[in-house]
């Protein structure tokens, strides 16, 4: 007699079972990174074996956890691209990809009218859930399922409830120059819009680049190759000063 597989609420459960690892593991990810970071800050001699012994062993920690990400996200339907993403995503930044002054939105950050966003610090929201049963995206929104936003600037909503306006910073015509200059050398969709304003001060304004989630990692690799005409900070804009102006 054939034996039956599982039930449906089985399979149910152990995919279940699967999302919450996969999120625990995210996490343990962005601590074990953090804990390198430090290190990294606090050892600066290369001739320090005992230090650099150390680091090898975090570094080994954070490969582990590396290691199950991918296994866990194989049941959950991750690919390494995805994964990456994550990762990203927790963190909050691109320092891990070299580029500290970047961030990434996702599709799930950006769809209905209040986005997943810090607005008091202007990063990503702190608190980040990949989705991953399913959930079917309104084909409206501009950051599709499967892309992410390159995050070149937020800006808060300030002023009267009825004509909100962006509070830009002084470098914002160097960032959306840079952001243009992206889609034009390299590719992707210009983002440029706001969430729904509310009556408190969490309304934003962002501008970034749409891109595929394929592309996240040759992407910073292009834009460290060209840091004078893509990268943020002063020490990049300053030969480009009065040209951007």
């Amino acid at each position: 007699m054939r034996e039956s597989g599982p039930s449906a609420a089985e399979q149910w459960d152990e995919r279940d079972r699967a999302i919450r690892d996969y999120s625990k593991l995210l996490e343990s990810y962005r601590v074990s990174y953090q804990k390198i970071k430090n290190f990294r800050r606090l050892h600066v001699d290369p001739t320090d074996l005992e230090a650099q012994q150390q680091l090898v062993e975090l570094e080994g920690d954070r490969h582990q956890i590396h290691l199950s990400l991918t296994e866990v996200g194989a049941k959950i339907n991750r690919t390494g691209n995805d994964i990456l993403v994550d990762i990203i995503r927790t963190d909050r930044t691109l320092e891990e990809l070299g580029l500290p002054e970047f961030s990434i939105l996702t599709s799930e950050d950006l769809s209905g009218g209040n986005w997943n966003v810090d607005a008091e610090n202007l990063l990503p929201g702190e608190t980040y859930k990949p989705r991953v049963q399913g959930y079917r995206f309104d084909s409206e929104e501009q950051v599709k399922e499967g892309e992410i936003c390159l995050v070149y600037d937020i800006a808060p909503m300030e002023g009267d409830y009825w004509e909100p306006k962006p509070a830009f910073p002084a470098d914002y015509q160097q960032k959306l120059g840079r952001a243009q200059a992206l889609c034009q050398s390299f590719g992707g969709r210009l983002f440029e819009d706001q969430d729904g304003y509310h009556h408190d001060d969490t309304s934003v304004f962002i501008t970034g680049v749409i891109l595929p989630k394929e592309s996240l990692a040759k992407t910073a690799a292009f834009i460290r190759e060209h840091p004078q005409e893509l990268r943020l900070g002063e020490e990049f804009y300053a030969p480009h000063q009065e040209s951007e102006n």
